[in-house]
């Protein structure tokens, strides 16, 4: 089984410090993805998470192999979400850690392109 192309979706990937609000996916038409890779320091799991109406995550959850997340995994998900404060630390060093680069890579003669 595999996911058929459905132009009426539009597909959107908040940026890592982007937000959202439930409201945004109560049309069906929107479909939210978020890494857990850089705000919460979770690179090894690679997690991540979906968002969206009820007609959409039935889709992927046809999709979606049983054992795509382990429970280790899934553990660490649920304890990093209630973390607010880590995440609060980890979203200034990594700024921080960003605007280092740029000033390094600035100083080497390199030119660097900044999303806003």
């Amino acid at each position: 089984m595999s996911l058929q192309p459905r132009p009426e979706i539009r597909a959107l990937k908040i940026s890592e410090h982007g937000g959202f609000s439930p409201a945004m996916v109560e049309d069906n038409n929107l479909l939210v993805l978020r890494s857990m890779t850089k705000d919460y320091t979770l690179a090894g799991l690679r997690l991540g998470y979906a968002i969206a109406g009820d007609e959409i995550i039935d889709s992927l959850r046809r999709v979606c192999p049983p054992w795509n997340v382990n429970t280790v995994a899934q553990q660490a998900a649920i304890f990093a979400l209630q973390q607010d404060e880590f995440l609060k630390r980890s979203r200034v060093m990594v700024a921080g850690g960003k605007d280092y680069l740029v000033r390094q890579l600035t100083r080497l003669g390199l030119r660097c392109h900044q999303r806003s």
